[in-house]
């Protein structure tokens, strides 16, 4: 393995932690608000739910899907809307639902349906949201630009590997301090920030929309 693919991967990783831990996504708002109801291992099997689409799509776009996109004029406007509909639905449920009952306290041994489908949610999220591909493409065009190098076949392959396992231990990390110190701040403020970023979550894609539209 060469430096400079040994390079790649440890960019790779350190750029899955800082995508986990960051909270713009939808999903690490979720994983967030899991934590903080209590439950880090269910917080942790949302964010790892993530890890599975992630790859895939930086995969695609490192092998060059936008290029064949392109070639279907319609494609990159109905991945913008699936991605549009998939965060308004995400901020539609961080406002509307009730963050004093979290996920209606079950006995350990038995957990309620409702918290056995938030399991999957970040899979789901990720999976139902393109908009990925066009992100990461963004990020490995930025990249090739700066090395001034074409990658090779191997460091196209370990580049979102990389990234998968970064996003993985940034989820690791994020849940840990949570659970060790999330006591330690207000759970109004809190509520307050992830209604917050269900409004942001509900405006952005309203606004895309009227971007495309030609409106603003």
């Amino acid at each position: 393995m060469t430096l400079a693919t040994v390079l790649i991967v440890l960019g790779a990783i350190v750029l899955g932690i800082f995508s986990a831990i960051a909270p713009l996504g939808p999903v690490t708002v979720l994983v967030i608000q899991r934590a903080m109801n209590g439950d880090a291992r269910g917080a942790l099997r949302i964010g790892l739910g993530r890890v599975p689409a992630e790859v895939l799509y930086s995969a695609l776009a490192t092998f060059g899907i936008t290029a064949l996109l392109e070639q279907f004029p319609g494609a990159r406007l109905a991945i913008e809307i699936v991605g549009m509909v998939v965060f308004f639905a995400v901020g539609v449920w961080l406002v509307v639902q009730d963050p004093n009952r979290p996920a209606d306290a079950a006995a350990p041994d038995e957990e309620p349906p409702r918290r056995r489908w938030g399991d999957w949610s970040g899979l789901i999220i990720s999976m139902l949201n393109p908009t990925l591909v066009l992100s990461w493409s963004a990020v490995v065009a930025i990249a090739v630009t700066m090395i001034g190098v074409e990658p090779s076949l191997t460091q196209k392959i370990v580049f979102p590997l990389g990234l998968g396992l970064g996003i993985a231990l940034g989820y690791v990390i994020l849940v840990e301090v949570l659970r060790r110190h999330g006591a330690r701040i207000e759970d109004r403020f809190v509520r307050g920030t992830i209604r917050v970023m269900g409004v942001v979550f509900i405006l952005a894609p309203l606004w895309n929309g009227l971007r495309l539209l030609g409106l603003v």
